[in-house]
């Protein structure tokens, strides 16, 4: 009976050991380094007060700080594409 308890003891952590001896998923780790790529560049922008009576900047630096981002979001989405195209899989057509 103590040898049949031990049999299904080792048995039982041999099977559920299993899935720790399985390699990578290669898939799901280039589509988390698109993902994580892709999000790089994303920021908020939150421009600081330009009005009151002791205003933190001016109308003019803000519009230069709107510029500025527009220009970085821009250049990411070009970033962007370039990354997402490099890790698309090709696949051969034949004719």
């Amino acid at each position: 009976m103590r040898n049949g308890w031990i049999a299904a003891t080792v048995t039982l952590a041999g099977l559920t050991s299993l899935p720790a001896l399985a390699g990578p998923n290669w898939d799901v780790i280039h589509m988390a380094e698109a993902g994580r790529a892709s999000h790089k560049h994303e920021a908020k922008l939150v421009l600081p007060l330009d009005h009151g009576p002791r205003p933190l900047t001016t109308p003019w630096e803000n519009a230069e700080r709107l510029r500025r981002m527009q220009e970085l979001s821009a250049q990411a989405q070009k970033e962007k594409s370039a990354v997402l195209a490099s890790h698309a899989h090709h696949v051969p057509t034949h004719s």
